[in-house]
């Protein structure tokens, strides 16, 4: 889809800018929707032959929301439970959150 030495994904939303910058070799964006059942777009920059060091180098740099914080999530254990053992779910909170409001699990 293009080559170039710089891709920025979504500019001018913050929270969700992405800048990719190769100092080496070209970025490749590739559409790889129809390669693969689960396909989706690919960024790639190829590796010059008898390269062993510092082969390719990308600078990623996000550009942040300031202020911005997780919205508070409840987790559950993935491992199977014994009838006799105690159930119990984690609420995961921005390292952020100075403060929350009570919460009850039904």
């Amino acid at each position: 889809m293009a080559v170039g030495k710089k891709l920025i994904i979504a500019p001018t939303n913050i929270g969700k800018e992405l800048k990719i910058v190769s100092s080496t070799n070209d970025l490749q964006l590739i559409d790889g929707r129809g390669l693969h059942n689960d396909g989706w777009f690919v960024l790639r920059s190829t590796i010059p032959a008898g390269a062993v060091k510092n082969a390719v180098e990308w600078i990623i740099t996000p550009k942040p929301n300031p202020g911005w914080q997780y919205t508070p999530v409840i987790q559950v254990s993935q491992i199977g439970y014994h009838p006799k053992q105690v159930k119990f779910a984690v609420i995961e909170l921005d390292k952020l959150t100075e403060t929350f409001k009570p919460v009850q699990l039904l």
